[in-house]
């Protein structure tokens, strides 16, 4: 329900540059009502720092509630998704870390936009959702799967009645294809910048949600690259991490492991809605979530 046209403007300058912009169209009031607020959180982001310099997110042009259109800016640059797959190995970890420390900027302006209620009620829903992709489909790793989301479900539980207090605006849907890097300016590395796109799934979480996501998403779009987890350590992005955002907590490690675990369960039912619930992908995410699970077990207790 989401018409997406990308613009570019004019002839290339002297810098082979052109402006560029993004035009939604959206059809559905809800989905209308709920790219606004979207809309808002951007502007937000935007006003509180994000708005220039290294760490960004896109310019939010034009929005026309009649016809339900959003123009917003078009960021010059390739997602980190492809820079990793083809750059040189120290630039691509500098890439790696540049998007962590993004991450870390996001939470560390600490804003607090959804209420921490709408979390506990999305993730009880998405939950369902995610168990009910297996049952309906006769799925063959219904049992592994319901022991896996009964499992993370529980220790989400355990959390909201806990620390809700530490909850703050995360970005929600934080990985590799939703990371920008780019320069103003193509032959001046001083102008380069980290972007992030897709804020739709933002809420009010752990701020451990955002880097647990993104470390089960990074695993699984380069499983057939295996070199790249030997090169693209979990470590690494976490010392990057705290350069910025500082010491995040006694348990920040274990509920890291724990929302890798959720974000393996959210890749799972997505694989079954694109006809992919018995192919090696699908093994291979739950193998890897059950082990999750077997070390959560061994060193933690929600």
């Amino acid at each position: 329900n989401i018409m997406v046209t990308k613009i570019t403007i004019g002839s290339k300058g002297a810098d082979e540059s052109r402006s560029s912009i993004v035009l939604k169209e959206i059809s559905g009031h809800q989905k209308w009502k709920k790219i606004k607020k979207t809309i808002s959180l951007i502007k937000t982001l935007r006003r509180s720092g994000l708005s220039k310099g290294t760490f960004r997110v896109p310019r939010i042009i034009d929005v026309n509630d009649e016809t339900c259109v959003l123009i917003e800016e078009r960021q010059r640059g390739k997602t980190l998704f492809e820079l990793v797959s083809s750059v040189n190995l120290d630039v691509g970890r500098a890439y790696f870390k540049l998007a962590a420390r993004w991450l870390a900027t996001l939470h560390g302006l600490n804003l607090k936009l959804r209420h921490p209620e709408d979390t506990v009620q999305k993730e009880r829903s998405r939950f369902t959702s995610y168990l009910n992709s297996f049952k309906f489909t006769g799925n063959p790793s219904l049992d592994e799967a319901r022991k896996l989301i009964d499992f993370v479900s529980a220790s989400e539980e355990a959390i909201f009645n806990q620390v809700k207090g530490r909850f703050l605006q995360v970005h929600g849907d934080y990985h590799p294809k939703n990371i920008i890097i780019g320069q103003d300016i193509t032959q001046d590395i001083s102008t380069l910048f980290v972007s992030a796109l897709d804020f739709d799934n933002s809420l009010c979480f752990l701020p451990a949600f955002d880097v647990g996501y993104f470390i089960s998403q990074f695993r699984y779009q380069f499983r057939r690259t295996p070199l790249v987890e030997v090169h693209y350590r979990k470590s690494i992005f976490l010392e990057a991490y705290r350069e910025l955002a500082g010491d995040a907590g006694q348990r920040f490690e274990e509920e890291i492991t724990l929302f890798e675990l959720r974000g393996n369960m959210s890749i799972a039912s997505f694989l079954i809605k694109v006809g992919k619930g018995e192919s090696d992908d699908m093994d291979w995410i739950m193998q890897r979530s059950l082990d999750l699970m077997g070390k959560i077990n061994t060193e933690t207790d929600f």
